[in-house]
């Protein structure tokens, strides 16, 4: 096998290891894209959630007193849980978004590993299908007539 033909086929394999690690940093930088999105999402919906949470709890306040029952007692009881549970319906809407952010960023990460790694096993192979062509037609071992061997046993 000539030479040019291993050269080429080396080349074609780095090549494509090349285009495969561009192709995961791109998939990576679109993942960490999506990260900062669903965090800003998220706390752009916790602001939300906030408000309507206040509008309600500003609603059963208005009953309680348009009711003539007071704010104390039951009725304080009532408007406290209301706002504690206002509270935890804005803080998980932030978590999930930061989870979700969070699931992104691994992605990305991952991505990059494998674009390494495809990168490194490109450039393995490339190596191997040199060698293995090259070993068809060169000899690594001394010859024969070098080693002033006559042939038989």
């Amino acid at each position: 096998m000539a030479f040019l033909p291993l050269v080429l086929m080396a080349a074609g394999t780095i090549i494509k290891g090349v285009q495969d690690k561009n192709a995961a940093n791109y998939n990576a930088d679109v993942a960490q894209g999506e990260q900062k999105v669903s965090i800003n999402q998220a706390n752009s919906q916790e602001g939300l959630v906030r408000r309507a949470g206040r509008e309600a709890l500003g609603r059963q306040a208005a009953a309680f007193g348009g009711a003539g029952v007071g704010y104390g007692g039951s009725s304080e009881t009532s408007l406290d849980q209301s706002a504690v549970n206002q509270e935890f319906d804005a803080l998980n809407t932030r978590y999930k978004g930061a989870i979700t952010g969070y699931g992104y960023g691994v992605k990305a990460g991952i991505d990059r590993s494998e674009g390494n790694t495809e990168m490194v096993n490109s450039t393995l192979l490339a190596g191997s299908q040199l060698m293995k062509g090259m070993g068809a037609n060169y000899s690594f071992a001394p010859s024969s007539a070098a080693t002033g061997q006559t042939g038989g046993p």
